[in-house]
């Protein structure tokens, strides 16, 4: 694998990618759900900018509003700066604003029921639900996992895809079984650095370390994006 494929991503120094399955993205109407703002780029910016691009109808659920980023910061005045970013990104992917839960940032595990129940009332039978997959390391987007990964289980004819950022940068001893790829086009990953820019709060802050550095960052310049699929999705 080239060196600037892999740059920034552990997982991907790991992977030998032409020995993953290829996804097909299917002509189904995309429900996306969003941890944080930033997610909604940062795992599945190409993904929204192909349905998109196709004139398949997008639904993001902000899960949260990103309140509990920085210490630092006054939550109720990040949550306000955060969901501009977060509009502003997802027009770069040429998708609608997101739909907000509003559930609290960095507790969404004690509100999986909660999450569940929204869920109920968004998804539609045959929809492609996507969510981060199990492994993604941060508690909030494992409980988003747990919410989806359900609801595809009750609701008939529904695909559900894993996506990942933070397992990118902490992958587990052990990869998942259905991991595959998506091929992007320069385009597609153009929106998702294009995307990726509007989040500035999270690219610089005034004290300490920001939450996603050109490092953290490097490998969404590689045309590609993964995701953990199911046997019976449209992978080939």
């Amino acid at each position: 694998m080239a060196t600037d494929i892999a740059a920034g991503s552990p997982l991907l120094d790991r992977l030998d990618l032409s020995a993953l399955s290829a996804l097909r993205v299917p002509n189904r109407r995309t429900i996306v759900v969003v941890p944080h703002p930033d997610d909604e780029c940062l795992a599945t910016g190409g993904l929204i900018a192909r349905q998109r691009s196709l004139g398949i109808e997008v639904v993001v659920i902000a899960v949260t509003d990103g309140e509990a980023a920085y210490e630092h910061w006054n939550g109720e005045s990040l949550a306000a700066v955060r969901r501009l970013e977060q509009t502003a990104a997802l027009r770069s992917l040429a998708a609608d604003d997101a739909v907000r839960l509003s559930l609290p940032d960095s507790a969404v595990a004690a509100h999986v029921g909660p999450l569940i129940d929204e869920l109920q009332q968004l998804v539609l039978p045959g929809d492609l639900l996507v969510s981060p997959c199990f492994d993604d390391w941060h508690p909030d987007h494992v409980a988003c996992a747990l919410a989806a990964h359900q609801i595809s289980h009750s609701s008939p004819g529904v695909v559900w895809w894993g996506s990942m950022f933070w397992m990118h940068h902490f992958p587990p001893p052990s990869l998942p079984a259905g991991l595959a790829a998506l091929t992007l086009t320069d385009d597609e990953v153009a929106q998702r650095l294009a995307a990726v820019a509007c989040h500035s709060s999270q690219r610089s802050t005034s004290e300490g370390s920001p939450i996603i550095d050109d490092e953290r960052c490097a490998h969404l310049r590689a045309p590609v994006e993964l995701y953990v699929v199911a046997a019976d999705s449209q992978a080939s």
